[in-house]
């Protein structure tokens, strides 16, 4: 239970300053269906954190898949400081105007577009091999399963 208690902390230190990092609700310009706000980009109080804390201590495969991530986007943004600097530049606007800035930054510089893009790429592969893994570990149990009740 403490090891789990450590992995939840340490991902939701790493998903809270990943949240400093990353790109939340960038791509909000007010017209979205979704209804968010722009108090929707406002840093988690305590009650937030002490419940994504609770919920990921909950789910250890999931506080690990997500400090996973989050670690992966950590190396990222230190190898490409300026991506960075420009999503901080990005936080910093209102949010009505943060799509048309990285849109046009991401114009502006191809070098960062494809950076991102490959970074993204990667990550949706190694999703897709581990969800196609598992699934190929199921079918190995269930094909050995059937084979044993059956005396084969």
């Amino acid at each position: 239970m403490k090891r789990l208690t450590i992995i939840a902390g340490s991902v939701a230190s790493v998903v809270v300053a990943g949240t400093l990092l990353a790109v939340p609700a960038i791509a909000d310009n007010g017209s979205s269906s979704a209804g968010k706000s722009p108090a929707a980009t406002a840093p988690l109080t305590a009650t937030e954190k002490r419940a994504i804390e609770g919920f990921l201590s909950d789910h250890p495969q999931l506080a690990q898949a997500l400090a996973g991530r989050a670690q992966a986007w950590a190396a990222f943004v230190t190898a490409h400081p300026d991506i960075a600097a420009e999503i901080a530049k990005v936080k910093a606007l209102p949010a009505d105007q943060r799509r048309a800035e990285l849109t046009k930054w991401l114009a502006d510089n191809p070098a960062a577009r494809s950076a991102l893009k490959t970074f993204r790429d990667g990550q949706r592969t190694q999703r897709q091999q581990q969800r196609q893994d598992r699934r190929d570990q199921r079918q190995q149990r269930r094909g050995a399963a059937s084979t044993t009740s059956f005396g084969v």
